[in-house]
């Protein structure tokens, strides 16, 4: 039977024990966050530093929004940054003396910065310019860049950007394309920036002694992880007291579901029903007609740190309760003695009062939100993904796509749940997958063959011919589908991230990694695409590298959790980041979870980077 839409009251760990273990665990973390933010910052000073005096700062506009992580407009304009700029086709002189490029190695950027530099020098013969490849510049770029003739007028340098912090316990290397790049294109280079990221923060932090992974591109990025260890020698991570004791490497084709749900967390609704960029929500001011109200949504708002990782539907409980309680402290002020009230009490009714900002903040954000969920085009959203999960009424759920595409639905929920569709059946029927095909380029347009051909390169998309479909099969094994009722107050699974009717399938690897080990479920993962490893890093007698074998995790020490870096290559989502955050509540938890990842993945860039944007002639 289908289970209710409604999401059930799931206070997500407000009613956890905190541990000892549990603050340690949290407190190492946050240690580790610090220093990679302040070496991400100390690069960026040294690059600004590298020409004296003012500049001007062209940057592409994904650039934008990871610089935004490392350096406020103060601190830019300390180091000589007189003007801020996008780099695009139509971008005028910008009058300084020297400009700065801050750019990702690729074509189409170096070609831009080729034709800003043409323009520029015969407006200012003697001006001068930095072109800054982050992570590293490529032979490639010195090659476009020679091609284009300004060669000669630029110096190449490189601003080795690696791990930002989006969230304090989320490193990433902000390369929202990489999920087309590696799946669709064949193109590994965020594989290895990922493990050359990964391997300087071993360097950093001490050599993690336990990796394990699942998946053809988390396998590469291990080799390129061990071949550069290799190449390193005694020189590599130390061995010593290593602060990560184990790295889990999941690769997105292993788990596409995940990806293509619904989240019904709330930082994960925000995302998808408004989208966060930058850290910012824009939403509709019902007061302005069609003015965006823009909302701050970061860790420096303690009441969004307390409520993102919720399900959604228990955000309006607390939120109710955090109302009242304001409410009954004014009105036992209002007409009391403030001499007969002691210090403490007045310090504590100051502090409710000037929290009152983000209290009202989140009540408007959370009224946008029920208004989004309660309508048609949602519910039926909703409804389409769970009768794909219980694997039934394929027709019906073809027949409603069918009527988005007529109804010209945004190209991302259309294609998401086709996608969802294919990975859940291991390809759909032929005449069910051709009569889509043929609705869905009437409805969007011809130029759309390349966005499907994205999509069946990435494994999204396929019709049924030799596929497996793994889901039927890992499901009962993997506990996917949780018959049991969650506790209203206190979720006793990660589905509650999807309201209880599906648990991450990359989150339950993860969790079978620390309970029982993945041995036990071999015949399980098998069924899973790509290989499986795992590895345990050593040195010999002479401190040069060794591999063997995993056999098995040490037990942890009683009163500390180890800390496990679980790494996506391809990009997460922010239902497995509320997964992972709930798991480190858990006082039967042995170990603590931090996230690395390519890029954080939100609504509009799952699919986003694969659709063709270009029309035809």
């Amino acid at each position: 039977s289908t289970r209710p839409l409604e999401c059930r009251h799931l206070q997500a760990h407000s009613n956890t024990p905190r541990t000892m273990a549990m603050a340690d665990a949290e407190t190492r973390l946050n240690a580790l966050g610090e220093v990679v933010r302040r070496e991400a910052k100390k690069k960026l000073e040294e690059a600004l530093d590298t020409k004296s005096g003012k500049k001007a700062l062209v940057m592409e506009r994904s650039i934008s929004s990871s610089l935004s992580l490392v350096a406020n407009t103060a601190m830019l304009k300390d180091h000589g940054v007189d003007g801020l700029y996008h780099l695009e086709p139509d971008l005028n002189e910008t009058g300084a003396m020297c400009d700065y490029y801050f750019v990702r190695p690729g074509i189409k950027s170096m070609k831009l910065v080729a034709e800003h530099v043409k323009k520029s020098v015969k407006a200012s013969p003697t001006k001068e310019f930095y072109v800054f490849c982050i992570p590293r510049k490529t032979l490639l770029c010195q090659k476009i860049l020679e091609e284009e003739g300004v060669y000669g007028s630029v110096l190449m340098c490189e601003l080795e950007l690696e791990f930002l912090l989006p969230q304090n316990d989320v490193f990433s290397l902000e390369m929202q394309n990489a999920g087309k790049e590696i799946f669709a294109e064949g193109n590994h280079t965020s594989s290895f920036y990922l493990a050359r990221a990964l391997m300087n923060f071993q360097i950093q932090f001490g050599l993690i002694p336990h990796v394990l992974g699942k998946g053809k591109e988390a396998s590469e990025v291990a080799r390129i992880m061990s071949h550069t260890r290799k190449e390193l020698g005694v020189a590599g991570p130390s061995t010593g007291s290593p602060q990560v004791q184990t790295m889990v490497l999941i690769d997105r084709q292993v788990d596409w579901i995940t990806a293509m749900l619904t989240p019904l967390t709330y930082e994960g609704l925000i995302d998808d029903c408004f989208g966060i960029k930058n850290q910012v929500a824009e939403i509709p001011d019902g007061e302005r007609g069609n003015v965006m109200q823009k909302v701050p949504l970061n860790d420096a708002d303690k009441l969004y740190t307390e409520l993102k990782n919720m399900n959604w539907v228990a955000v309006g409980k607390r939120l109710s309760e955090k109302t009242s309680a304001i409410k009954l402290s004014h009105e036992g002020y209002r007409g009391a003695s403030l001499e007969n009230q002691t210090v403490s009490e007045l310090k504590n009714f100051v502090k409710k009062i000037q929290n009152l900002p983000e209290l009202q903040r989140h009540v408007l954000l959370a009224d946008k939100l029920a208004h989004a969920t309660k309508r048609k085009s949602f519910v039926g959203r909703l409804q389409a993904e769970q009768q794909a999960l219980e694997g039934r009424n394929l027709e019906a759920t073809c027949e409603y796509l069918s009527d988005l595409m007529f109804l010209h639905e945004p190209l991302t929920v259309v294609l998401k749940l086709m996608c969802l569709l294919s990975v859940m059946y291991g390809g759909l029927p032929k005449k069910t997958y051709d009569g889509l095909r043929q609705d869905f380029l009437r409805s969007y347009g011809f130029q759309h063959l390349t966005t499907l051909r994205n999509l069946q390169d990435a494994g999204l998309l396929s019709r049924q011919e030799h596929g497996k479909n793994y889901y039927s099969l890992t499901k009962k094994v993997l506990k996917l589908s949780v018959d049991e009722e969650l506790d209203e107050d206190q979720p006793s699974d990660v589905s509650f991230v999807y309201s209880g009717w599906y648990a991450p399938l990359s989150i339950r690897l993860v969790e079978r990694a620390f309970s029982g080990g993945w041995r036990v479920i071999e015949d399980v993962l098998r069924l899973l695409p790509g290989p499986q490893f795992e590895i345990e890093q050593l040195v010999d007698e002479k401190g040069l590298p060794v591999e063997r074998l995993l056999t098995s995790i040490p037990p942890r020490d009683a009163d500390k959790k180890p800390l496990v870096l679980v790494v996506f290559v391809g990009g997460v989502t922010y239902a497995e980041i509320a997964a992972l955050r709930w798991l480190n509540t858990q006082a039967n938890m042995t170990h603590a979870f931090a996230i690395a990842t390519t890029h954080l993945m939100s609504s509009g860039n799952v699919i986003g980077p694969m659709i063709e944007t270009r029309k035809l002639a």
